[in-house]
């Protein structure tokens, strides 16, 4: 195999081994930050609350004055947006 052929192939292996990779939190966050900027569209700031790591993906769950927010992103970078107002949370 000639230099330059050598050169492209390990640049593919390299460029491969980077998109298989799996999502680390913090890819997570990017993509549920780019969610919830759309989905609130200039309502109040949230901030991160914690992550878990689960099968499908990430589980991300932010916070506001008004409300909770839980932002699944699954592998491939879909992202869903759950909303619960904190005056729905119960106490027994």
């Amino acid at each position: 195999m000639t230099r330059p052929a050598t050169g492209g192939l390990l640049f593919l292996v390299f460029i491969l081994a980077g998109c298989l990779a799996p999502m680390t939190q913090r890819e997570a966050q990017g993509f549920a930050q780019k969610s919830l900027r759309e989905y609130c569209s200039g309502a109040a700031p949230c901030h991160f609350v914690k992550a878990q790591k689960m099968a499908p993906g990430w589980l991300l769950d932010y916070e506001s004055d008004a409300a909770k927010y839980g932002v699944m992103v699954r592998k491939n970078g879909g992202t869903q947006v759950s909303v619960w107002a904190k005056s729905a949370n119960v106490t027994r």
